[in-house]
């Protein structure tokens, strides 16, 4: 359609109603996308799209979301009202439209739902500071869809951000594994938390630093002891079974404790020290911290710890004495909260890596 016809806009007087302003919009958008309109004309219908961009029925306003959101020359300020309106009517803009700046759309994850964060997250190109905020706002499936969008640029403070809250989370950690370019840092910490199927597209990477290949062996061979703890095998064996090949260590220790593995722990616990199950009991659950700092001291896992393992003999004695019986997930939920809040205070590990690594380790547990 060359021009605005007569036609339509007596058509448009004689029957207003939603479907034929909506049959008007498509016509207006045409002519609009042809730059057929100059002038005087051309400020005219850049006005009725302004009106009908607020129009009251939601299938007129997408009309316009829908024909222009292509379009370069988008009144800004239309562009900034349909990308705040109703999500059917929003989407089409957010997803594409180029007047939109990251500081635009900034404000839409700051103040919208995370449905329309996902459609900012789809965009060709998501910058840096747009991609960091969307991680820290949005929902699962925003960030994954952030992370399996190439288009997107998330600084690597982002990806380490987008690891630690969603964790055991595959939406998010599986595309993150999967990306072109990702700082070992981020390999690193995700090392210690994705599950077993993340892992092991991690682990294919051909930039994959060694030493991170030697650690994903061994997180991969500690998650098959616990598992088989939680299973038939009796605990006592099973510690036995894994000091006789040398495999049964502090570490795999703490992470059955801080899994909520208690009968494992305690049998690794008297394989490590050497010692009977009532002593190695009496010293895990004594009321002084000393005897906790004997008993990490006997298992020889790294004095940095002492604070942890007592954190977690702590937590549960607190849930069995609360319960009357051991409750794992309230057990865990109570850790998470315990290691996130006091150990910094106590200055535990407050300069190395290890914190991060084992609150991350924690929430992947279980």
């Amino acid at each position: 359609m060359a021009r605005i016809s007569q036609d339509l806009v007596r058509d448009l007087m004689r029957d207003p109603s939603p479907e034929n302003r909506e049959r008007s919009v498509m016509e207006l958008t045409e002519v609009f996308k042809a730059r057929a309109a100059h002038g005087r004309a051309a400020t005219m219908l850049e006005e009725i799209i302004r009106i009908f961009a607020n129009d009251a029925a939601v299938r007129v306003r997408r009309a316009i979301s829908e024909q222009l959101k292509n379009d370069p020359d988008l009144p800004h300020d239309v562009a900034l009202s349909l990308a705040h309106d109703v999500d059917d009517v929003a989407m089409p803009v957010l997803s594409f439209s180029r007047v939109l700046s990251d500081a635009d759309l900034m404000e839409v994850v700051a103040k919208e739902n995370n449905k329309k964060m996902k459609a900012i997250a789809g965009r060709e190109q998501v910058g840096e500071a747009l991609s960091d905020a969307l991680i820290d706002h949005g929902d699962a499936d925003t960030v994954g869809a952030l992370m399996a969008n190439a288009g997107s640029n998330p600084s690597e403070g982002g990806m380490l951000q987008a690891v630690k809250r969603f964790a055991t989370d595959n939406r998010v950690q599986a595309p993150l594994a999967r990306r072109e370019r990702l700082p070992k840092a981020v390999m690193t910490k995700m090392v210690a938390v994705v599950s077993d199927h993340v892992l092991k597209e991690l682990s294919a990477r051909n930039d994959l630093p060694d030493d991170l290949a030697e650690n994903i062996l061994k997180q991969a061979e500690e998650r098959v002891f616990v598992d088989l703890s939680r299973d038939e095998v009796e605990p006592e064996a099973l510690a036995e079974n894994l000091a006789d090949l040398e495999r049964l260590t502090p570490n795999l220790a703490m992470r059955a404790l801080l899994g909520g593995e208690i009968p494992f722990f305690e049998q690794a616990a008297v394989s490590l020290c050497g010692m009977q199950l009532d002593a190695v009991r009496e010293l895990a659950y004594a009321k002084d911290a000393a005897g906790v700092a004997e008993l990490c001291q006997k298992m020889g896992a790294p004095e940095k710890l002492e604070g942890v393992f007592a954190a977690g003999l702590a937590a549960y004695q607190e849930v069995c004495a609360e319960e009357g019986a051991f409750d794992k997930d309230k057990y865990q939920a109570l850790m998470v909260d315990r290691v996130l809040s006091d150990f910094e205070m106590l200055g535990v590990l407050s300069e190395t890596d290890d914190l991060d690594a084992l609150i991350d380790r924690l929430r992947a547990v279980g």
